[in-house]
């Protein structure tokens, strides 16, 4: 009645209890009551599919948050509601409530706090999360391109474009600013070429105005002379009145130049730049732990709030908006809103242990012996190899940048559309010592001689010095090992060759195998039924087998850590 009336807002925390259920050919129709009055209500997709799949039914309770009233929007008594006035409802606001539940408002208006994993990518709102940080990425850049598309760019790569784009500009606005100059300048040659004349000294004393002095200046076959005969009234005059031709004409040129330069090409225009910050989430009920499930958090334009978040601090975030993962990546995307707040809280330690693996910078061996956590990778290496291959069905490029690390052993870096694609600020040289955050290990198994990540323009970030004290430290024992950086480079250089040439010649193999003494003999005992010989043919074209990889067993680090007894109290 409450909400009908405009008396109290819809969002808080309620249970109704659902009173009719209509079965539609678009979508299922259901009424909700708080025992005394009812109210039509609007699901969404994943609701609908309850409902027809029997698992909301008459008579069944719903704990129900963050519901908006659309419709009408004038307060009317719930008998005389109109049609249009119905309760929108969200599946991840929305959680069964056991039978004797007390209807209508509770004493929490709390958001419902609901397990990460059972939130879904079509469900709506979120009311409330409880969750632990455990990646928080670098600030990037998204530009939004004039002809379509956009591209992301870290901090640096984004002032170091900003500059360049800058003084691009200024360039462009001087150049049409002379030229609308030197057209004015001719303009203003062609009004004064006219008839020249002589003027008195009887003449130039009756000249009371500034235009006019200045027509007669500009008129006179000896200007110079004519201005010696001037008072010091008429004088000023002429000044005043040719700074109010300037003004004018400034004002004219400035108009000219604004309309020429917004009516350009549109490289002129302002750039289209928001930053975007992303976190890994990880749940922290038993539900979320045993599913090992995370998902990406998106804050477009983050504040001096978002940026003091940290990475293994819990926290409880209300109010986010979920939408569907990218196709084949699954699980779901949620972006935070104008709304959305984070809470910190204290977690216990051995929870934190189970869901929470503080960043490392790894090697070769740690990455092939283990999967990463997160399947995310930090390494620190220098690049022996930029290795390019243009795709001329597509017109894209891909650039592998080949590292070795301080165990001297070759890792791969892939770059899906060329480096300069992904925006970084500086070139990567061979010799050049960085940092490599957050690398995907999309595969799902990693070659042992030559494991290859990939780059991703959202989440990864290469420099030279890293925001990390451990990465900064492997960089200074990369440095002091290598202190002849020409003779390394030069043998990294043969060690990848070789695998290169290794890899390729196993490829080929596979494609063409050669016949070997085992099928020659085969083929010398095979009986001439003509049956049997087209049998042994099939069997022989089939290539050989690819080498079977690894067994990569996930295993968290939290197992081989010291037992902590549990607190007594858990907040």
């Amino acid at each position: 009645m409450k909400i009908c009336e405009r008396d109290d807002t819809p969002c808080k925390r309620m249970v109704l209890c659902v009173s009719d259920i209509t079965m539609d050919v678009k979508e299922p129709k259901i009424s909700l009551t708080d025992g005394w009055y009812c109210i039509k209500a609007r699901v969404d997709g994943p609701l609908s599919n309850l409902i027809n799949k029997g698992c909301i039914q008459i008579g069944h309770k719903l704990c129900i948050s963050g519901a908006e009233l659309t419709g009408s929007q004038d307060a009317c008594p719930p008998l005389e509601a109109p049609e249009s006035l119905m309760l929108k409802i969200s599946t991840n606001s929305t959680r069964p409530t056991s039978w004797d539940s007390t209807l209508g408002y509770q004493t929490d208006h709390t958001p419902l706090c609901v397990p990460l994993s059972s939130v879904q990518g079509e469900g709506g709102l979120i009311g409330c999360i409880d969750v632990v940080v455990v990646r928080k990425y670098p600030t990037m850049y998204m530009e939004k391109l004039p002809a379509g598309g956009s591209i992301f760019r870290s901090y640096a790569a984004e002032e170091k474009y900003k500059q360049t784009f800058q003084q691009l500009q200024q360039e462009k606005m001087e150049k049409l600013y002379q030229q609308l100059e030197s057209q004015f300048e001719k303009d203003n040659k062609e009004e004064r070429c006219i008839k020249r004349k002589k003027f008195s000294c009887k003449d130039i004393e009756q000249l009371s105005s500034g235009e006019e002095i200045y027509e007669a200046i500009n008129s006179a076959k000896h200007p110079d002379d004519i201005q010696t005969y001037l008072s010091s009234n008429q004088l000023e005059l002429l000044m005043e009145y040719q700074r109010c031709i300037q003004e004018e004409r400034r004002q004219k040129m400035n108009s000219e130049f604004q309309k020429i330069w917004n009516d350009g090409d549109e490289n002129n225009k302002l750039r289209n730049v928001i930053p975007l910050m992303k976190v890994k989430l990880v749940g922290c009920c038993r539900k979320d732990t045993d599913s090992q499930m995370s998902s990406l958090l998106s804050i477009w334009r983050p504040t001096s709030t978002h940026n003091d978040l940290k990475e293994g601090q819990r926290y409880k975030i209300y109010s986010l908006s979920a939408s569907p993962g990218r196709s084949g990546s699954g699980g779901v995307q949620l972006t935070a809103t104008k709304q959305t707040q984070f809470k910190p809280l204290v977690l216990d330690d051995n929870i934190l242990d189970m869901i929470y693996e503080p960043r490392e910078v790894l090697t070769k061996q740690d990455i092939v012996r283990k999967r990463p956590a997160y399947r995310e990778v930090d390494i620190v290496g220098i690049v022996v190899m930029v290795n390019s291959t243009n795709f001329e069905h597509s017109g894209k490029q891909q650039d592998i940048v080949y590292l070795t690390d301080i165990n001297d052993d070759l890792i791969g870096i892939k770059f899906w559309g060329g480096v300069k694609h992904c925006g970084l600020s500086d070139p990567l040289q061979e010799g050049v010592i960085c940092c490599c955050s957050n690398l995907c290990d999309k595969s799902n198994y990693l070659s042992i001689s030559l494991p290859i990540l990939d780059y991703s323009t959202e989440l990864s970030v290469l420099s030279q010095s890293p925001q990390y004290q451990t990465q900064r430290k492997h960089i200074e024992k990369l440095k002091e090992k290598l202190k002849e950086k020409n003779e390394f480079l030069i043998q990294a250089k043969e060690r990848l060759h070789d695998k290169l040439n290794a890899k390729s010649s196993l490829a080929s193999v596979n494609k063409s195998p050669e016949k070997n003494s085992s099928e020659i003999l085969l083929e010398s005992k095979t009986p001439n039924n003509p049956k049997t010989s087209s049998k042994m043919a099939a069997l022989l074209s089939y290539s050989s087998p690819s080498p079977i990889s690894p067994i990569v067993l996930p295993s968290s680090k939290s197992i081989h850590k010291a037992f902590k007894p549990p607190s007594l109290t858990r907040k």
